[in-house]
């Protein structure tokens, strides 16, 4: 089913890929309710397939680098990315296809694609409502916690130490989780 979605949606353009040479991330989707509007969205892992984005693009698809909270705008508009640089940079990533009211409960849905969203190794992906922790970013002071307007996708190790990522009303956001 889940293969099907994507291929309605994005034709060959994407492949269902949860794996690469220093990363596993499982399981290889979840639904859940990420954007807080009430319908059931699609978190999906994939790859994209260069030979199939050629002359190809989807008005309903954001494709960007995960940001941290508190970019600004010049920030987020740099980390958008054609689907073109996406093939041609990326090819090697797994990338976090998202698709709201994937069942089509009201009209075209909105998609995005994320880069850069989780660290590797062995990482676990769930969904969750619970409140985020207060954490430090990096090096940095820690900075507090986002308020959740549906549900967090959470991408952690054994330890269960990695990244949030949730929907702030506009876009999708990192967050760590410590």
């Amino acid at each position: 089913m889940v293969q099907k979605v994507v291929q309605d949606d994005f034709g060959d353009v994407f492949r269902l890929n949860a794996a690469r040479r220093n990363q596993r991330i499982s399981p290889p989707f979840i639904t859940g309710d990420f954007d807080g509007d009430g319908k059931t969205d699609l978190a999906v892992l994939v790859s994209v397939r260069p030979e199939q984005t050629s002359l190809r693009s989807f008005q309903t698809l954001t494709i960007t680098k995960a940001l941290g909270r508190g970019v600004s705008a010049a920030e987020a508009k740099s980390a958008q990315l054609s689907l073109s640089e996406l093939a041609e940079n990326f090819r090697e990533s797994i990338v976090l296809l998202i698709i709201h009211d994937f069942a089509r409960t009201g009209g075209k849905a909105s998609r995005f694609a994320l880069i850069d969203f989780c660290n590797n190794g062995d990482v676990k992906m769930t969904a969750s409502r619970k409140p985020l922790k207060t954490a430090a970013t990096g090096d940095s002071r820690k900075i507090a916690a986002p308020r959740l307007r549906g549900d967090a996708l959470m991408f952690l190790d054994n330890k269960n130490a990695g990244t949030a990522v949730y929907w702030d009303g506009g876009r999708y956001l990192w967050y760590p989780v410590e």
